[in-house]
């Protein structure tokens, strides 16, 4: 599915969410959700090493998926807990902070959106 949206928009999204991964969150909430990503990686795969020097650049890159575009739901559903933390292909990008949980599509009204969930394998409330 990641195929029919063009790589440089899915870059542009991955961009987004690092730069504010890296500027705009909490030390604390990074290192909530990167301890959160190891000890789920290490219950789904228990031979695996856990990673605790797990960079931004990888989580996002292992987090990033493509789903049917929910866009307009999750506005709905998650209300005042969303915040605009940038621009990817001219469209909002969405971070619902409670869910650590990043959404955006470069067409709002069609199919398909990208999503990156810092707590996976949880999903965002009101699903």
């Amino acid at each position: 599915m990641l195929n029919s949206i063009p790589q440089h928009d899915q870059d542009l999204f991955k961009q987004t969410v690092l730069q504010h991964i890296t500027t705009k969150l909490p030390t604390e909430e990074w290192e909530l959700f990167r301890y959160h990503w190891c000890m789920v990686n290490q219950r789904m795969d228990p031979d695996a090493e856990p990673n605790p020097d797990l960079t931004p650049n990888q989580l996002v890159n292992e987090a990033l998926t493509s789903m049917r575009n929910e866009v307009a739901h999750l506005l709905k559903s998650f209300g005042k807990q969303i915040e605009v933390v940038g621009e990817a292909a001219g469209q909002p990008v969405y971070f619902a902070r409670l869910a650590g949980y990043y959404f955006w599509s470069p067409r709002p009204h069609e199919e398909l959106m990208l999503d990156i969930n810092l707590c996976f394998p949880s999903y965002p409330c009101g699903w």
